[in-house]
This record gives C-alpha cells, sequence and structure tokens, in this order.
C-alpha cells in the first residue's frame, strides 16, 4: 500500500514561473468521488494511471495507482467519468530537498491556480518559496474530487465565505457536531447578507439556504428546547419571509424560461418575450424596493442576536437517539401530507409537504456519514421530491401573478397561452412527486429509528 502526505496552497504571484524546469498537460477524470474511496483515471502527456485513494488522515492517505493503456483511459474519460473532467497544466519546480507542483486549471476551473507538495512526514515544510501563499490543505474546495461537483467558475465570491460542512463527524459526538454545524449556519447567513456587494440576490438567496438548514436541525433539537423551540424557529421564519419576496421574484423568471423551452412544440411560434421582459421589471423594482428599505441591516441585527442565544441552546443532552427521533418524527409529518395531498390536491397542502420534504432532506444530510452507501441514497431521494414540490410551488406562484397583474392585460394573448401549460408541467410534476412519495414514505417510524442508531454505534467503533 502506498501513503501519500500531501499540503495543497494558493499561489501569491506568477513569481514560480522563472523557476518552473518542466510541465505536463494532465487530464483527468472520476470514477467515484466518495470522500472515504475515489477512483480517478488520469492521462498525462503519453502516459495513462487508475489510482485509487482513501480518506484523508491529517495529511496522509492510502493511494493505489497503477498503468493502463491510453485508449482505455481516453474511453473511460469520454464514457464513464463524471463531469466536468479536470483539465490543467503541471509545472515542477525543485525546491531544496522536496519538489513543488504548481497546478495552472483549465476549463470549468479557470483560473484556479494551486501549489502542492509531498512531504515525508505529516509536518508543514519549514521554508516555502516567496510565492506560495495560504494553505488549504484542510479546505475541502480545493479537492480535485470536489472541483468536479462545485468547479471553480461556479464559486463567483464564495472563494471567502465560511467554510461550513453540514454532516456529522466521526471525531465528534453528537452535541459536539450540532452545535458546531448552528454555529457555522448561523455565521455564514450573517456573512452572506453583511458582504453582498456584487449581488444581493446571491446573498439572499445562500442566506435562506443556511436558515433553512438550521430550522431543520432547530426541529430535531426540539425536545431539548422545551418552549424556547417557537421562539427561535418564529424568529428564522420570520426572516425568512422578507427575504423570500426577492427569490420569488427570480424563481418566476426561471420558471417561465423552463416552460418556454421545455414546451416549444405546444407554444408554437409564440415567444412570449413580453411577458418575460414584464417578469424581469417586477423583479427589478422588487429588488430596489428591498434594498432602499435597508432591511437587511435589520434582518443581520435580528440574526446576531439568534447567534448570541444559540450559544447557550442545550447541545450537551443530544444523543443520537434524539436525532434518529427527530428523523423519524419529519418522515411522520411528511407521510401525513404526502396522504392529505392525494385526498385534497390544493396548492398549500402541496407546499406543506415540500416544507416537511425540505426538513428530511437536510435531517438526513446530517447523517450522511454514517452509511454513506444508504443515506446518501435516502438523502437525493428527499432532495428530488423536495426539488419537484419546490417546482409545483413556483408554478403555483406563476399561475397567480399572471392571474392577478392588472398590469399584464396588454399581454392577454402571452397569458392565455401559457396557463395551459402551466397546468400540464404541473400535473406531469405532481405525479412524479407522488410516485417518489409512495417510494420515501413506505417504511414506517421505528427501522429508521434502529438504522440511525445502529449506523452511529458502527461508525463510531470503525
Amino acid at each position: 500500500m502506498g501513503k501519500e502526505i500531501e499540503r495543497k496552497y494558493l499561489v501569491r504571484s506568477d513569481a514560480w514561473r522563472a523557476q518552473a524546469q518542466s510541465k505536463a498537460t494532465i487530464q483527468q477524470g472520476y470514477l467515484s468521488i466518495d470522500e472515504a474511496r475515489n477512483v480517478r483515471i488520469r492521462i498525462e502527456e503519453n502516459q495513462a494511471f487508475l489510482t485509487i485513494k482513501g480518506k484523508s488522515k491529517g495529511h496522509a492517505r492510502a493511494e493505489y495507482e497503477y498503468p493502463i493503456p491510453i485508449h482505455d483511459a481516453t474511453q473511460i474519460l469520454e464514457n464513464l467519468c463524471l463531469n466536468p473532467l479536470i483539465s490543467k497544466t503541471r509545472h515542477k519546480i525543485p525546491v531544496g530537498r522536496l519538489t513543488w507542483e504548481i497546478d495552472e486549471f483549465a476549463g470549468e476551473n479557470s483560473p484556479l491556480v494551486l501549489a502542492e507538495v509531498e512531504t515525508p512526514s505529516p509536518k508543514s515544510p519549514s521554508k516555502k518559496p516567496d510565492w506560495v501563499g495560504e494553505e488549504v490543505s484542510d479546505d475541502p474546495r480545493y479537492q480535485n474530487i470536489n472541483l468536479v461537483e462545485h468547479p471553480f467558475r461556479e464559486w463567483g465570491d464564495k472563494a471567502t465565505q465560511r467554510k461550513t460542512k453540514f454532516y456529522l463527524k466521526q471525531s465528534e459526538s453528537v452535541a459536539q457536531g450540532l452545535e458546531r454545524i448552528m454555529t457555522e449556519q448561523l455565521g455564514a447567513a450573517v456573512e452572506q447578507l453583511q458582504h453582498y456587494e456584487q449581488s444581493l440576490e446571491d446573498a439572499i438567496h445562500e442566506a435562506r439556504k443556511s436558515i433553512k438548514k438550521v430550522r431543520a436541525v432547530l426541529r430535531l433539537m426540539r425536545p431539548l428546547l422545551g418552549s424556547n423551540f417557537a421562539r427561535e424557529n418564529d424568529a428564522l421564519r420570520d426572516i425568512g419571509r422578507k427575504l423570500s419576496k426577492i427569490r420569488d421574484a427570480q424563481a418566476l423568471i426561471e420558471t417561465f424560461d423552463s416552460l418556454n423551452a421545455n414546451y416549444r412544440d405546444e407554444l408554437g411560434d409564440a415567444s412570449l418575450m413580453n411577458l418575460r421582459q414584464t417578469l424581469l421589471d417586477q423583479k427589478r423594482a422588487q429588488l430596489e424596493e428591498f434594498d432602499s428599505a435597508w432591511q437587511i441591516p435589520q434582518l443581520v441585527e435580528a440574526l446576531q442576536q439568534i447567534c448570541q442565544r444559540a450559544e447557550t441552546w442545550p447541545y450537551k443532552p443530544a444523543t443520537i437517539n434524539l436525532l434518529a427521533k427527530g428523523v423519524a418524527v419529519s418522515l411522520r409529518r411528511g407521510r401525513n401530507q404526502f396522504y392529505e395531498v392525494d385526498e385534497r390536491p390544493f396548492p398549500e397542502v402541496f407546499h406543506e409537504w415540500r416544507k416537511r420534504a425540505k426538513d428530511l432532506r437536510y435531517q438526513l444530510s446530517l447523517l450522511q456519514k454514517l452509511w454513506p452507501d444508504v443515506f446518501n441514497g435516502y438523502q437525493e431521494s428527499a432532495k428530488t421530491l423536495e426539488q419537484l414540490l419546490g417546482k409545483d410551488h413556483n408554478l403555483v406562484v406563476l399561475r397567480n401573478a399572471l392571474l392577478k397583474a392588472d398590469n399584464m392585460a396588454e399581454f392577454d394573448q402571452e397569458r392565455r397561452q401559457l396557463l395551459p401549460i402551466i397546468d400540464l408541467d404541473q400535473k406531469a410534476i405532481r405525479s412524479k412527486a407522488m410516485t417518489l412519495g409512495a417510494h420515501i414514505y413506505h417504511e414506517k417510524q421505528k427501522p429508521w429509528i434502529r438504522r440511525i442508531n445502529q449506523s452511529w454505534e458502527a461508525w463510531k467503533k470503525s
């Protein structure tokens, strides 16, 4: 078994270029990006390798590498690997007894540049070149497996944001994990709203996600919070509602674009662009109104007050059984809503079901490391259900906007063309949601409680 001890750094400047002695073009793809066992295919110049890497322990991890034919590697990259592929140019620079490798990424990960060095011991190099910047060895965003799922170009201004991990770690107790997660998510929401120079809309979207995650975890802690649960949940809900108007305005446009693209045959020659422009104007007006009302400082202050109270929340008594029972409650509530929409298929009933699906999605995310092969599958199913119900809600909002907006009277023809398409799409989405709901909710609570508890015990012993 090979062992890799590697450290990764950002690069301060281009001064390294004058010292580079060789370079090679690399293309690599992943058959598996599981943190515990990733499988990589790499072509470097005229050589190809299959590499299997284990889970990092500190800065070391198991590594197995085997040469394979170039033709096979090319076929695997083209037909089997996850996209996007990683493309980069690697430059090598000897410095003393160590060799530094500078990776210049291309494609979806351009213009990212990273410096890596393999060391004989876990200790950081005592002397580093002047062009070596901040160490990011412990920042999972810079791992190649994560650059497949989250390419650098998608980061935007997120590169400077607070690092969060929305799952329990093997090295911490349930109480420690919950406290860390709540602190990270509340802090991330505050930072998003404090630093939105580039995009208020993106900041609101990210802050709302963090708030929803906190509320999902808060429901698991409800037995510990007692009467304080209602106060904290209501405070977070009120902040989320004030932010939701901006997100709903963008969701209208995204839903409109999806319908316009997916139902071209049904719409014929109708472009509906006048209608889209009206939705854009409404969104722009809402953004300006929101920003000019100085709501952000007030919301930040409210979130900071919650952060202060969160420091005294009763985390210590939290156990895995508490989480297991909380997930079981979410499943029961979701199952009840599933049955209700079958009897009363009204928009408000579907919307309540969406909330329960979102809770389940985030709560299962907390448990993803316990038994990845199982819990990741459940979490993905809950995520797909929540997304389907989210699309249903967006269609409801769009339909109501078209029916109620007096200023759209001049686009009545376009409106009449779009309304039947909304009904058609909604029928298909609800059918998929009901099929998936029957799969998710077929199992009762007790097996879930037992599965979570047993998975935790096995995970902690491994």
